[in-house]
């Protein structure tokens, strides 16, 4: 035996592994499975990643976790899924997203009235500074961060609130129906009732219509056949002679 037959090529060896990765969901997908595979009634799941997207867009990073599971569990819904969505916010979306919502509290509070340029670089310094944190110098960076951001704070408080709102309203009401659709897939596949899942029905009645039109065409030509055998005696005895010589039967 040849060491090319033990070893596998490397060749071989990356396809697979790019099978394996082409196969594996993304991140946003896996978060998405997360949360409609929760156990619960969909109201609370729904109700819990809404809660969870909400204070992910308030002005509460370092905090915010801790908000999530106290209100979800006084609001009753689910905190698994809050755990989830709070996540928006993170040291890759916080920049943008915070910039954003002060640019919204803007229209409602101007305060300096910074452009979202600068409001950006603001919130990249205090990122900085929320990197770096350290315990024993607590209360010089919390200063440095209240200088950073103190007059910024209103407007971006009011815009937070009114970017969670809307974006709390669209993740309740996308949640709601990943729930109850992912629900509804489970129960088809469990059940049998495949002519319900999407594009899978589609396909089945397609067979099924297929099958009956090939069915109907069968009957109609043995019908045929049938009435030239009754209109044609020698047909036929010449038909059950063929059938009888091809059974073997004299």
């Amino acid at each position: 035996m040849s060491r090319s037959d033990v070893e596998p090529s490397p060749a071989s060896d990356e396809s697979a592994s790019d099978d394996g990765s082409a196969r594996r969901p993304g991140l946003l997908r896996r978060m998405w499975l997360s949360i409609v595979t929760l156990h619960g009634s969909p109201h609370e799941i729904a109700l819990g990643a809404a809660v969870g997207m909400f204070i992910g867009l308030t002005p509460t990073f370092g905090i915010q976790i801790i908000l999530a599971i106290v209100v979800s569990t006084a609001l009753k819904c689910s905190r698994p899924a809050a755990f989830v969505t709070v996540w928006v916010t993170n040291v890759f979306t916080l920049v943008p997203i915070y910039a954003f919502c002060y640019v919204v509290g803007q229209w409602f509070h101007p305060g300096k009235g910074y452009s979202i340029e600068e409001a950006y670089d603001r919130f990249e310094g205090l990122l900085r500074v929320m990197r770096k944190f350290e315990f024993w110098e607590i209360w010089s960076q919390s200063v440095e961060m209240t200088r950073m951001v103190g007059n910024m704070f209103v407007p971006l408080l009011i815009g937070g609130v009114l970017v969670g709102l809307v974006a709390g309203a669209i993740t309740y009401g996308l949640t709601l129906w990943g729930v109850n659709r992912y629900r509804r897939l489970r129960e088809a596949i469990k059940t049998r009732h495949y002519e319900e899942l999407p594009g899978i029905g589609k396909v089945i009645s397609i067979v099924k219509e297929k099958r009956e039109e090939r069915a109907r065409n069968a009957a109609d030509s043995s019908e045929e056949d049938q009435d030239e055998a009754d209109s044609d005696p020698d047909l036929a005895v010449n038909s059950r002679a063929d059938d009888a010589s091809e059974h073997g039967r004299p």
